[in-house]
């Protein structure tokens, strides 16, 4: 005696009547899956080698002392690029560039007399997303945070003032 298949069996006791679904033939449903593989993973070596262009841009642009530029070519490369083993080295170079460009880019704006734009910054660097650890970036921002270390009357405002006193006095010695 031959048994009927499961789906069948199952229907009877519950009173049903059998639906039996077309089955997806395996080779076109593994063609799709393997399409789809391909594309992202040509999609993240895409992402890899602007990456990579990053880094090359981000140090060209620390080179010429614009931290400003560096720092936004940095965290392009260490939001593109993977932290995965086979990127690994590509993806810490590019989080230590973006790490020390934020902290020259920090100490730029506090010497312009912007506190809360480096404060921020700071606080990008050391959240958790980038490097929380980064040490020159702590002692900068405990730095920033004490009331007695930095003179915080020092304004854009007041460097704009003293820059017209700098001309005006260049100028009456010329006179």
């Amino acid at each position: 005696m031959t048994k009927p298949p499961l789906a069948t069996t199952i229907a009877t006791l519950l009173g049903a009547t059998v639906v039996l679904q077309p089955i997806i033939p395996t080779v076109a449903l593994g063609q799709a899956a393997q399409s789809q593989a391909l594309r992202e993973l040509a999609r993240r070596q895409q992402r890899e080698q602007m990456g990579r262009q990053a880094i090359r841009e981000g140090a060209r642009a620390m080179r010429e002392k614009d931290y400003e530029q560096a720092v936004a070519h940095y965290k392009l490369a260490v939001d593109n690029i993977p932290n995965a083993p086979a990127t690994r080295s590509s993806y810490a170079e590019a989080l230590d560039g973006f790490s020390r460009a934020s902290v020259r880019l920090a100490e730029q704006r506090i010497t312009e007399g912007r506190y809360a734009d480096a404060e921020n910054l700071l606080r990008l660097v050391l959240s958790e997303q980038y490097n929380p650890r980064h040490r020159d970036a702590m002692v900068l921002l405990v730095r920033l945070e004490d009331p007695t270390y930095f003179n915080r009357t020092i304004t854009p405002g007041f460097r704009a003032r003293v820059e017209d006193v700098k001309k005006f006095l260049n100028e009456a010695q010329g006179f």
